[in-house]
């Protein structure tokens, strides 16, 4: 991000962004990247939104923080 990297970039094929892989388990990286702009209501492809993700997955601290992102 300090480089300029786009918080908001898609993967080609699924559309998720960097938010959406990071909540599969890596809450460090959804706090910096919510800090960076990242979109918490963004939907992939397949219209799932990191939150979505994190919670179907239980990774229930990513989802503690992408609910903080939110409000």
């Amino acid at each position: 991000l300090a480089a300029g990297a786009s918080v908001e970039a898609r993967t080609t094929q699924e559309g998720a962004t960097a938010l959406h892989y990071a909540a599969l388990g890596s809450g460090a990286a959804v706090a910096v990247l919510l800090a960076g702009g990242a979109n918490p209501r963004r939907e992939d492809r397949a219209g799932d939104t990191p939150l979505m993700l994190a919670v179907s997955m239980g990774y229930d601290r990513c989802a503690a923080r992408l609910a903080e992102g939110l409000v």
